[in-house]
C-alpha cells in the first residue's frame, strides 16, 4: 500500500493510504513501523491496541475492528535526556 498521510488525533494513530493489493486485505497481519515514537517508556509488549477500518465516504464509517493488538517495544532504546533540556 502506499501511505500518503498520517496524523494522531485524541490517542489514535490515522493511517491514509491507497493501491492495497488485494491480497493483503483479508487473512494477513499488518505491522506497522512508527518512526521516531518517543514512547514507552519502558521495554515490553503493550496490548489493547486496536486497528479499525474505515470507508471513504465523506463522513467515514467503520467497516472492520481488530481483535486486541499489541505494541512491540522489546527493541525499544530509550534516549538520553541531556539536564539542561529539561523543563520542569
Amino acid at each position: 500500500m502506499d501511505i500518503y498521510m498520517s496524523r494522531t488525533l485524541f490517542g489514535t494513530i490515522r493511517i491514509f493510504y491507497k493501491d492495497m493489493k488485494p491480497e493483503c486485505v483479508k487473512g494477513n497481519a499488518v505491522q506497522i513501523n512508527c518512526k521516531q515514537f518517543h514512547n514507552p517508556i519502558y521495554q515490553d509488549k503493550w496490548d489493547n491496541f486496536y486497528v479499525i477500518t474505515y470507508d471513504n465516504e465523506k463522513s467515514p464509517k467503520p467497516i472492520e475492528r481488530s481483535k486486541s493488538s499489541f505494541l512491540d517495544a522489546t527493541d525499544y532504546k530509550a534516549a538520553k535526556i541531556p539536564p539542561e533540556v529539561l523543563k520542569i
